[in-house]
């Protein structure tokens, strides 16, 4: 069997601070710019050939500012 992606997106965290809150991380999807030193992300995929074969990917992570 062939699959046409070998990955499905189950989903894409963003945050900005390494802080932890009650064990949680403090997730977010706008951002100020004047608080606001590093972008982080969490992304997580499910791996559709997961017992099939071995694959490879590459991630491009862009932002972009909005005046």
């Amino acid at each position: 069997m062939i699959a046409k992606n070998k990955y499905k997106l189950k989903e894409l965290k963003t945050y900005t601070s390494k802080e932890w809150f009650v064990n949680e991380k403090m997730y977010c999807s706008v951002f100020y710019g004047a608080e606001t030193d590093y972008l982080r992300a969490e992304l997580s995929l499910y791996n559709i050939l997961f017992d099939k074969e071995d694959w490879s990917c590459t991630i491009k992570y862009e932002t972009y500012l909005i005046q």
